[in-house]
């Protein structure tokens, strides 16, 4: 890249840097070294005044869809000098031309806080950084009522700086202190640089393929330098802004595919114990009819239940560590969502099986403290990220900051094209995600609280169980299975436990069905995760291998204890 240093013309601000060749990097060389541009000096140079034409609003026809943006425009629109023409992108549908006296009657005071529109636009930061003004909607499609923008202004700076020089009064003037003339060579350097964002933008996306051909320099600029809006710089604010492929992939620790995997496994595996737990009790009440035993099959299973209650909480504890370092409250829609999935079942999971063993009289301290111990900690997680995601996306500011962090480049000035998506298209990628919890019935970011407020229920209740139980206990072994252990007034205490058991099976079978539900609310959640396609299914780094084989033991467990129970 060359040092442009004999050939400039001077501004009174800090110097930027231009990329070469009109555009982004290739792909990988995003911390290639860039060189600074200087310039000295020149006095003003006068301009002619250019005639005046009144402008229209051009429409472009754009059609959406998951995965793909189409858009069709029979005429290109580009800046040019030779009349005013001031165009802006505005709801995703329309590229607007403003009628100069609505230009020269923006709010250059709020747009251009340096109080020098040109300087401004050479701080890329500035640039691209969302504004609540700009966010403004005309409802009958008058350009009039679309406000100005400061990339408005920079992508159209050639022709704002001759209106403001021609036409414009002392006080617009003021905003624009370089003439034309002087402003040549840094009209095309700042079109540059404002085109080298877009194009890295568009690379770190999820499927750069999406918007590559769209956003390449040759497509949003013309011949002379200056943008061409339609369809260029419109076609590659849809395809950046407008669909599913605009996001990138959520953090793998959180969500990759090892972890979704091994949801699943945890999921079945529960599922399949509640079912082995309920047919265990209904066989027991129909055997204690006739003969008063614990079954080998019923011990079986109560070990079984306790080392998956352990190997739960080790992984809800640990996960929910992990997140804490996460920074729940301040963390961004894309990954939130995932890890309030990871939290739920934090807290899901655990109860669940504790109270499979509670139905079966197997009341460990151990197992409830292990229980105890993730249910706090995910409880924690699980509450701050609500109150995080409850409204993120509402405030502008909020928007802006989590758009940031999540496509942040040095080609933008530490931001992204991705934050002014709300003023191109009048909808922004993190859209796309709370569309999915906040819009729909289930899941719901305001309903699942419910879920952890029933699990919270169940597993106080077991606790005080344990407690009330636990002076009857004291000093001997703990009571385990349906069988009784006293014989005294032997046919009565079987109608008795019959009576009990009966009661005791319906009030399993109801909470199981509820906490099925529960799991399946979990499943939605999930489900719907994934299909937003933001899980890279591709990637199985070490975290993930570890994630699914997390739960081996536990399944070799069982399947010793069951080759152990069938040896003679």
């Amino acid at each position: 890249m060359e040092d442009k240093r004999d050939d400039a013309v001077a501004l009174d601000s800090a110097a930027f840097t231009a990329y070469g060749t009109a555009g982004a990097p290739p792909a990988g060389t995003l911390d290639s070294e860039t060189t600074t541009t200087k310039s000295t000096k020149s006095s003003k140079t006068p301009t002619t005044t250019t005639t005046q034409h009144k402008p229209s609003s051009t429409k472009t026809t754009s059609t959406k869809s998951n995965e793909s943006t189409t858009t069709s425009s029979p005429t290109a629109i580009s800046t040019s000098t030779s009349e005013f023409q001031f165009v802006q992108l505005h709801n995703g549908r329309d590229i607007y031309r403003l009628q100069e006296d609505h230009f020269l009657a923006a709010d250059f005071e709020n747009i251009c806080l340096s109080h020098n529109c040109q300087t401004e636009c050479q701080n890329l930061t500035r640039v691209f950084t969302a504004h609540e003004g700009d966010l403004e909607y005309s409802s009958d499609g008058n350009p009039n009522d679309i406000p100005v923008t400061l990339f408005g202004i920079c992508s159209n700076l050639a022709n704002a700086t001759n209106s403001a020089y021609t036409n414009g009064d002392s006080d617009v003037q003021s905003f624009f202190p370089n003439t034309l003339a002087e402003m040549d060579l840094h009209t095309q350097l700042i079109t540059t640089n404002l085109t080298t964002c877009l194009s890295t933008t568009c690379e770190m996306t999820r499927q750069p393929s999406e918007c590559v051909d769209y956003c390449r320099p040759e497509y949003l600029l013309q011949d002379s330098g200056l943008f061409k809006f339609s369809p260029g710089v419109f076609e590659c604010a849809n395809r950046l802004c407008s669909n599913t492929c605009g996001l990138p992939y959520a953090n793998e620790d959180v969500f990759g595919v090892g972890v979704l995997i091994s949801y699943y496994i945890q999921a079945l595996l529960l599922f399949l114990l509640a079912a082995a737990c309920i047919v265990s009790a209904a066989v027991q009440i129909w055997r204690l009819r006739r003969k008063p035993t614990v079954m080998g099959n019923t011990k079986l299973i109560e070990g079984n239940l306790e080392n998956f209650l352990t190997t739960q909480c080790y992984f809800g504890v640990t996960a929910a560590i992990a997140s804490l370092f996460m920074h729940p409250s301040k963390i961004d829609p894309l990954n939130g969502y995932a890890l309030l999935a990871v939290t739920l079942m934090g807290c899901i999971a655990p109860v669940f099986t504790l109270l499979l063993l509670h139905s079966h009289e197997v009341k460990s301290w151990f197992g409830t403290t292990l229980c105890a111990i993730s249910w706090l900690l995910n409880t924690i997680v699980f509450f701050m990220l609500v109150r995080n995601l409850t409204g993120s996306l509402e405030n502008t500011k909020d928007v802006d900051d989590v758009l940031r962090g999540l496509f942040q480049t040095e080609f933008c000035g530490g931001s992204s094209a991705m934050v002014l998506c709300q003023q191109w298209t009048g909808s922004n990628p993190l859209g796309y995600v709370s569309g999915f919890y906040n819009k729909q019935t289930i899941p719901n970011i305001h309903n699942i609280p419910a879920i952890w407020a029933y699990a919270t229920l169940v597993f106080l209740v077991l606790v005080a169980s344990q407690l009330r139980y636990m002076g009857t206990t004291r000093g001997r072994t703990p009571t385990r299975g349906f069988a009784p252990q006293v014989q005294i007034g032997f046919m009565q205490r079987i109608q008795t436990r019959i009576r009990s058991l009966g009661s005791m099976f319906f009030l399993l079978l109801l909470t199981v069905i509820l906490f099925s539900l529960s799991l399946g609310y979990q499943y939605r959640m999930v489900s719907t995760y994934e299909e937003m396609g933001v899980v890279d299914k591709d990637s199985w780094a070490f975290g993930q291998v570890v994630a699914v084989l997390f739960w081996a033991p536990v399944l070799l467990e069982a399947v010793k204890s069951y080759i152990s129970t069938e040896a003679p």
